[in-house]
């Protein structure tokens, strides 16, 4: 599989020049390494229609094609009369997590009668000379790029800020196990031990649980190996992933609990203890993970990047948030993860 065949991409020609709308952004390779955002307004763009017919401005064709395919429910491609109503605006702010020199374009997508809106994130490639804090990645792999994912879990773990929120002292959560991922079995929980947690969703189909009969199988170096194909695909997934990860530990509700035992009550009342204080946090937000797993770890995944070249030189990718696609999952109903 050829991800970037899937990559939509605008070729900017000299008589594809922005529209006067576009042009208040005043655009430069520069704009994304400077404080854009600072005094910057909001500009108007006008409705979807008016984006889809500005055919020769590289970016609204850049912006219409990436609502055409985005995640708003009911959108543009199952019904016309839904574009009349849905209003395009953008301003310049500043990047997350970045310093305050670098920007990114922001594009929303608001449909008037409904508090509902898609956003979008215009930021330009990174050039090939290393990694650059505003610039995006091109995905060139079906797969997760692992080195990448461990760079990003060292990098968060050494100079994200986040950890000072995380609690001083560590409470054991009641009846700790987690599956060990090396031995591939269920093991009590060492002492200030890292370990990843799962969050997904069980789905309709039968799970393969913990429960008193199998405890003791289970918790035998090898234990889940036998059972391994029983184990649903999203939480197999999710073993071979902490393994590739080079982390040793996983927590599973479904394995390291033990649903039909006497304490399991105690368990779930630590349900925060056992989120909050692990390393990161493995979400499967996609539908269909439960019966087909984690896309880009076992599996390839469908990675389709948004591209256009709006100025000459001046390549850039139109990025949704990670929540833009989660909100209407069956995921996203969930109570405490």
């Amino acid at each position: 599989m050829e991800v970037n065949e899937n990559s939509k991409s605008v070729t900017n020609t000299e008589a594809n020049k922005l529209c006067e709308a576009c042009q208040q952004f005043e655009i430069s390779e520069e704009s994304f390494t400077s404080d854009s955002h600072t005094g910057q307004r909001m500009h108007q763009l006008g409705y979807y229609q008016d984006i889809f017919d500005r055919k020769q401005c590289p970016l609204c064709r850049l912006i219409a094609e990436a609502y055409w395919e985005g995640p708003l429910p009911h959108g543009p491609r199952s019904t016309a009369s839904w574009t009349k109503d849905l209003r395009i605006q953008g301003y310049w702010c500043q990047s997350p997590g970045s310093d305050p020199n670098i920007s990114s374009l922001q594009i929303f997508m608001i449909q008037s009668h409904q508090d509902r809106k898609a956003t979008l994130m215009i930021r330009p490639f990174e050039s090939g000379e290393g990694s650059q804090a505003h610039c995006a990645r091109r995905i060139t792999s079906a797969l997760i790029d692992l080195e990448e994912a461990k760079f990003w879990l060292r990098n968060c773990e050494e100079t994200h800020t986040c950890n000072s929120m995380l609690p001083k002292s560590i409470k054991r959560p009641a009846l700790f196990k987690f599956v060990d991922v090396e031995q591939m079995c269920l093991v009590e929980a060492p002492e200030a031990s890292r370990y990843l947690v799962l969050s997904y969703v069980w789905g309709t189909r039968p799970m393969f649980l913990t429960k008193i009969a199998n405890l003791e199988s289970l918790s035998t170096p090898g234990g889940l190996t036998h059972r391994f194909m029983d184990i649903c695909p999203t939480i197999r997934d999710a073993i071979d992933f902490t393994k590739r990860l080079g982390e040793r530990y996983l927590w599973v509700d479904s394995l390291c609990i033990v649903q039909d035992g006497p304490e399991k009550g105690l368990v779930i009342q630590d349900m925060d203890l056992v989120y909050s204080q692990a390393t990161a946090m493995i979400c499967a937000a996609d539908d269909k993970c439960q019966e087909n797993g984690f896309p880009g770890v076992v599996h390839p995944r469908y990675a389709k990047q948004y591209v256009g070249e709006i100025l000459p030189g001046l390549e850039v990718v139109a990025q949704y948030s990670p929540m833009a696609w989660t909100e209407n999952t069956i995921y996203s109903t969930r109570g405490w993860t």
